[in-house]
């Protein structure tokens, strides 16, 4: 005899939101779980720089944010991946990470804070495993929390962090929190990716960051990226001075705000005068937690053809002519901390209402304040070899020599990842379809439904793998993920395997 199968699991008696609060519980001991400060607040006191504002005797939480809406469509496989995450970032973790499923209500006009009936009906819609998990939300708060912003800034493709922001008011005991799109797939375990990510953020020195933030890391043209690669890029930033001296005046070094806008009180200056050898040999920022973390490069947009260049609101156009001082990141899969949600709440807040649209919004408040926002590069897979040298030349176009440009009269700016030919803007971002990450690439999908057993353009699948064996991926990141058939499929084909 062959050993026990399990029984089958009756998925509507488990409650993911009891099991995750009995693992906070059991552990609470390693938790602070007394609510963030928040900048802004009268009785909000800076923590001084080494303390890295961070409260290093409990472990951290972070809040996972599945993101979804009224009327989705929670496919099997949907389903699974939620369900695999809660076990691997939650459960096994005891506790430092909590997953929320923040569903937008799209009619603005049913009352769901004021008709608890109205609320439960909604989440109706939502499986019943993950219905206490829920929190829903609607564009009918933002009117009432964010008066100053105009009316044309508020739906959700330019404001997708003001439920984010509400969240981290609402939940102010996490440290940080994970904007999950439902689209995004892992092919390795997810607390080993989160948590690799969050400790090589925290590893990353302010010098030089946001210079390293503007480029794609291609290890086979720029070398190792702590010594090679970093100093490549300081490079482009520094000069010599008559004397000898090494000048880095070029490179961002602290808070950096728009013209006319005052230090805040909970900025984050840096502790050293100068980025230079003679004040700072790549320390500052070392060990400290990042309180943004990106999957794509921040670029600067002034100079590109992104389509959402000019999204920003309540800037003084006198004082900014050509726009505030930004960072743009295409896919909003973030990790951010509850301090940088708490500037952003701020800055939506307080006269004058600054605002920008959602792919620029973390990256520019951050920038504006000093906080430390970290590109972390990871595995991106193409469907065809490419030459290291042709990677950097099309996806770090800004950094290429000038006669290359079109426009002559424009410099390249040293903006890594922006710059005229810019790979994100819309002449160029077809680069990216053979891609596994991006928002429109086809790739992606491929493979992940070979791995999940279907026969795609006669690579997976039954007959495939009893020929070559399963279909297997190293650990990577996969966006977007869309237009897959109900993944029950595959529970056939897993049938049709075992009489291969």
């Amino acid at each position: 005899m062959g050993p026990k199968q399990p029984s089958a699991v009756d998925w509507d008696k488990v409650n993911w939101a009891s099991l995750q609060q009995q693992c906070v519980v059991e552990n609470n001991d390693r938790y602070d779980l007394t609510p963030r400060p928040i900048p802004g607040d009268a009785n909000y006191e800076r923590p001084p720089p080494e303390s890295h504002q961070y409260d290093a005797t409990h472990k951290k939480r972070t809040a996972v944010l599945f993101r979804s809406y009224e009327g989705f469509k929670y496919t099997s496989d949907n389903v699974r991946t939620m369900r695999s995450i809660i076990l691997e970032l939650a459960l096994q973790s005891g506790g430092e990470y909590e997953v929320f499923l923040l569903v937008q209500v799209k009619d603005k006009n049913i009352p769901i804070f004021d008709d608890p009936e109205e609320y439960e009906r909604i989440k109706q819609e939502v499986p019943k495993e993950f219905q206490n998990m829920t929190v829903l939300w609607s564009e009918r708060l933002w009117g009432r929390l964010y008066p100053k912003l105009p009316e044309g800034s508020l739906d959700v493709h330019a404001s997708q962090w003001l439920p984010v922001q509400w969240f981290a008011q609402s939940y102010p005991n996490f440290d940080f929190y994970w904007n999950w799109e439902m689209d995004v797939r892992f092919t390795g375990h997810h607390y080993q990716l989160t948590e690799q990510l969050g400790a090589w953020a925290k590893r990353q020195p302010r010098k030089g960051l946001w210079e390293r933030n503007s480029r794609f890391y291609v290890p086979g043209f720029h070398g190792d990226f702590p010594t090679q690669f970093t100093e490549f890029i300081q490079a482009k930033y520094e000069s010599r001075t008559s004397s000898g001296k090494i000048k880095t005046d070029k490179s961002i070094w602290g808070p950096h705000p728009p013209p006319g806008q005052p230090p805040a009180p909970f900025d984050d200056q840096p502790p050293l005068n100068s980025p230079t050898p003679a004040y700072d040999e790549f320390d500052w920022g070392v060990g400290e937690e990042a309180d943004l973390i990106t999957l794509l490069p921040m670029f600067n947009p002034d100079t590109t053809h992104y389509v959402l260049q000019k999204a920003y609101f309540n800037y003084s156009e006198k004082l900014n002519p050509a726009g505030p001082p930004r960072r743009a990141t295409i896919i909003t899969f973030y990790r951010l901390s509850h301090r940088l949600l708490s500037t952003m709440h701020f800055e939506n807040t307080h006269d004058p209402g600054h605002h920008m649209t959602s792919e620029v919004w973390p990256q520019s408040v951050a920038l504006h304040h000093g906080l430390k926002a970290v590109y972390a590069p990871h595995s991106i897979h193409m469907d065809r070899k490419w030459p290291a040298v042709a990677l950097d030349f099309i996806f770090n176009n800004g950094d290429a020599p000038r006669i290359i440009n079109r426009f002559n009269d424009m410099p390249p700016e040293g903006e890594g990842s922006g710059g005229w030919e810019s790979v994100f803007g819309n002449e160029r971002e077809h680069n990216f379809i053979p891609s596994t990450w991006y928002y429109r690439t086809s790739f992606a999908t491929r493979l992940y439904k070979r791995l999940l057993g279907y026969d795609v353009d006669g690579i997976g699948g039954p007959s495939w793998e009893g020929e070559h064996g399963r279909f297997c991926l190293p650990p990577m990141l996969l966006h977007p993920i869309k237009d897959l058939e109900d993944p029950d499929i595959v529970e056939a084909q897993e049938d049709a395997r075992a009489t291969i």
